[in-house]
């Protein structure tokens, strides 16, 4: 059985981008994604588990392309946080140590994630992943917990640096270009998304909190906006009491994303 290490599959993503940029002369379609990422809420409270969705999409207008190779770079406070693994769909494999192989063979989609908690950092490669995402889909997750000795009050930060990225067609892939730094705060209780007025439910009152803020009837604690702002857009307005309504009905899911 072929080994799975770090450096046979650093190698493998290297290789494969170096040898896309070798064909770029021979007239080759460049495939272009957007990468983001973000958290599911800004304030969480010491032992919460905190969440980095990673999506990539076809650019708009571009046709759709598999994602052969990614690679991303990511720190965080090691002193606030502690790395508490990844979660991921359609990956056969996901290797958290260099000695780590997949107990079948066949299993291509591979995930590999190299952890350094001394200096707090993640390096994260997907290899043969022949993933499609659709526009907005979270790819994979990086889960942290707060520490339990965190401070209340501190803040920490989450910094993302994408290493480049190619398709399974051949295709270069621009677009991808990403530094981005997500920064959260710690405080005592840091609630449920969504549940502004703090009834631990998820309902239509909490919809009409958001509303009366957006149009002045009402003003939010900076904790009431972090729980209203269920879409991350930065803004606190109709769209976030739309969306507090649908998941209430069933509409969304616990991860505010459409069901189907």
């Amino acid at each position: 059985m072929k080994r799975w290490g770090w450096k046979r599959i650093c190698l493998t993503a290297v290789a494969g981008v170096a040898a896309l940029f070798l064909l770029a002369g021979a007239a080759l379609a460049v495939a272009v994604f957007t990468v983001d990422t973000s958290v599911r809420q800004t304030v969480y409270a010491p032992g919460d588990t905190v969440n980095v969705d990673v999506t990539l999409s076809p650019a708009e207008g571009e046709a759709a392309a598999d994602l052969g190779g990614m690679q991303l770079a990511l720190s965080y406070d090691a002193a606030l946080f502690e790395y508490a693994g990844v979660s991921a769909e359609n990956i056969d494999f996901i290797a958290a140590q260099a000695s780590d192989e997949p107990s079948n063979p066949d299993n291509i989609n591979s995930f590999l994630v190299a952890h350094d908690a001394g200096n707090g950092t993640v390096q994260l490669v997907y290899v043969n992943a022949a993933l499609a995402p659709k526009a907005g889909e979270t790819l994979f997750t990086v889960n942290f917990k707060v520490k339990e000795s965190a401070e209340l009050g501190a803040q920490g930060s989450f910094t993302i640096q994408s290493e480049g990225a190619y398709s399974t067609a051949a295709q270069l892939v621009a677009g991808t270009d990403l530094a981005k730094t997500l920064t959260v705060t710690v405080q005592e209780s840091a609630g449920l998304l969504g549940d502004v007025n703090g009834d631990e439910k998820i309902n239509s009152t909490d919809a009409v909190w958001v509303l009366q803020h957006a149009v002045g009837l009402r003003t939010l604690t900076d904790a009431q906006k972090s729980l209203a702002d269920v879409n991350k857009d930065g803004n606190i307005n109709s769209t976030d009491a739309v969306w507090i309504l649908q998941r209430s009905v069933g509409l969304r899911d616990e991860n505010w994303a459409v069901k189907e």
